[in-house]
């Protein structure tokens, strides 16, 4: 015996609320400010690029921690106001209907005008999974911006690396940087030296 279950996307239309309302615990609209990251490596012109014609794929590559997911979400509030967060690798651990959800919120982020992070996305797209062929059709009939955030090392299918309107890739952050988010998270400068001793590098480093 089968039984109905009314999608995200219908209940919304029905009690008439914004395309990207009633969200899953995976993803959300961030509407904060995102952390500033100074020291990406970013190619000339991608972001007005992809802010004139709000379409189109970047890549976004980086160890664990150097700030890739807070440059995608701060490059794509660039391009409109509110920013679209998922999930990837949650998602699929959440639910067995994973995919058909994301391409129900891409497209529904794409309708909406709203640039999508999909974040810890690597593993999901190293070949030619479901995933993959959403993504590809859904950029390829959808007025969709789209920041995909892989590790350093993650594998990438050659169609989304060939198609990527531009590859971005966020190193460790400079000893500057490092000093002044010691600072806010209130580390004194006698912690700042006993770690310094620690790994025999001076405080400046």
């Amino acid at each position: 015996e089968n039984t109905l279950t009314a999608t995200r996307r219908f209940r919304s239309a029905v009690l008439g609320l914004h395309p990207l309302a009633m969200l899953p615990d995976y993803a959300r609209v961030v509407t904060e400010a995102p952390s500033t990251v100074t020291w990406a490596n970013v190619p000339a012109g991608l972001i007005p690029a992809m802010k004139v014609a709000m379409r189109g794929v970047c890549i976004v590559r980086g160890a664990p921690g150097v700030g890739k997911t807070s440059w995608a979400r701060n490059a794509a509030a660039t391009l409109a106001g509110n920013v679209f967060s998922i999930d990837a690798a949650r998602a699929i651990r959440a639910s067995a209907s994973a995919v058909v959800e994301i391409r129900e919120l891409l497209e529904d982020a794409a309708l909406a005008r709203c640039p999508v992070v999909l974040d810890d996305a690597g593993e999901l797209l190293a070949t030619e999974s479901r995933l993959s062929l959403v993504i590809e059709d859904v950029v390829a009939t959808a007025p969709l911006a789209l920041f995909l955030v892989l590790g350093e090392d993650d594998a990438l299918h050659e169609r989304h690396a060939t198609k990527s309107l531009g590859h971005v890739r966020i190193g460790a952050p400079p000893p500057a940087v490092r000093r002044e988010l010691w600072t806010a998270a209130g580390v004194g400068v006698q912690m700042l030296q006993t770690l310094a001793d620690s790994i025999s590098l001076t405080p400046r480093q």
